[in-house]
C-alpha cells in the first residue's frame, strides 16, 4: 500500500503540472487544481472516518474503496464549487468594468 500511495502521488503531481503547463490562464488553473486536491483530501478524510463504522476492523479492501470514493467525491464537489466561483468572479469583474468605464 505504501508503494501504491507513492505511485499515485507521483502520478497526480505529473497530471497537475501538465494541466497547469498547458493552461492559458495559469493562475486560474493553479487555483482549480488546488481546490480539486484540497477537496480530494477532505473527501478522503471523510471516507476514512467511515471505515470503522462501515467496514469494521480488518477489512483493507473496504477501507481502500471508502477512502477512494470519498476522495473522488470530494474532488468532484470541489471542482464544481470552484467552477461556479470562477464563473461568478468573471461576471463580477465584467460588471465592475462596466460600472467603472461606463460601458
Amino acid at each position: 500500500m505504501a508503494a501504491a500511495g507513492k505511485v499515485f502521488t507521483a502520478l497526480t503531481t505529473i497530471l497537475v503540472l501538465t494541466e497547469v503547463f498547458n493552461a492559458k490562464d495559469k493562475v486560474q488553473e493553479i487555483n482549480r487544481q488546488g481546490s480539486i486536491l484540497g477537496g480530494s483530501l477532505m473527501g478522503g478524510v471523510a471516507g476514512s472516518a467511515l471505515v470503522s463504522p462501515v467496514c469494521g476492523p480488518g477489512a483493507p479492501i473496504c477501507a481502500f474503496v471508502l477512502i477512494l470514493v470519498g476522495g473522488m467525491a470530494g474532488g468532484t464537489v470541489a471542482k464544481k464549487v470552484n467552477d461556479l466561483y470562477q464563473e461568478e468572479l468573471r461576471h463580477f469583474q465584467e460588471l465592475k468594468s462596466n460600472l467603472v468605464y461606463g460601458a
